[in-house]
């Protein structure tokens, strides 16, 4: 293991003793502070691995990135009671279900990658109310061997007060009609708008593509910026 040089310690130690006034950390390593514990009641961000978060007491902590590229559990962590705003490398269909037990006041997550492993597909039994959930981010799948994976994050799932599904990825007909297939399948969920992130420039959405998304949601934008929507559109 590469040991850190005399310098690089001696800036570590100064910002071991600083730790009550951290605001933000990202990517702290085990091998840095192997065995310690951090009293941060100032941290609102923090950026780490999953093995890494139970260091941290951090109880004004409002927004986690986890940065694992496979995540095999989010259980209960005391320090993430309050968070808000959650952002996952990857997960699964069944780990971004039990986000809604995890993080019970979660208002946004976003997911980079979703994964599929044995045994870790969608149960709706590890769910509960996203009750304060406001916004998701996913990604769209250009292999279409994963698209039940999509479709398998909604199964089941309550989502009474989100009112934006932003999905990172090219809108065209396969997608579409996998996005209605998969909020077909969620429960109370009524969400307002659909954006796309896409290369995609506005004006070259073919808008045919996906007008049939109006009939479950109000609003399709592209980077923010409106498509189309349920006349009337105020």
């Amino acid at each position: 293991m590469l040991l850190p040089s005399p310098a690089d310690s001696r800036l570590l130690e100064t910002l071991y003793f600083e730790r009550m006034r951290w605001e933000t950390v990202v990517c702290v390593s085990q091998r840095d502070w192997p065995g310690l514990k951090f009293d941060t009641p100032q941290l609102r961000t923090l950026e780490c691995t999953r093995s890494d978060v139970i260091k941290f007491n951090a109880p004004n902590l409002r927004r986690l990135h986890i940065v694992n590229q496979w995540l095999p559990d989010i259980s209960p962590i005391p320090t993430c009671k309050n968070i808000r705003h959650l952002h996952l490398q990857s997960a699964s269909p069944k780990i971004i279900h039990s986000t809604s037990v995890t993080f019970s006041f979660l208002e946004t997550i976003v997911v980079d990658v979703i994964t599929q492993y044995p045994g870790a597909g969608s149960d709706s039994g590890d769910s509960a109310p996203h009750s304060c959930l406001e916004s998701m981010t996913l990604p769209l799948s250009s292999n279409p061997t994963h698209w039940h994976r999509f479709i398998e994050v909604f199964d089941g799932l309550y989502l009474p007060m989100l009112q934006k599904l932003t999905l990172v990825g090219d809108p065209n007909p396969g997608v579409v009609g996998r996005i209605m297939a998969a909020l077909a399948v969620a429960v109370s969920c009524n969400v307002r708008v659909v954006d796309f992130q896409t290369d995609t420039p506005l004006d070259e959405v073919d808008l045919d593509t996906v007008e049939p998304l109006l009939s479950v949601v109000r609003e399709v934008s592209v980077h923010e910026g409106l498509l189309c929507c349920r006349a009337p559109c105020n």
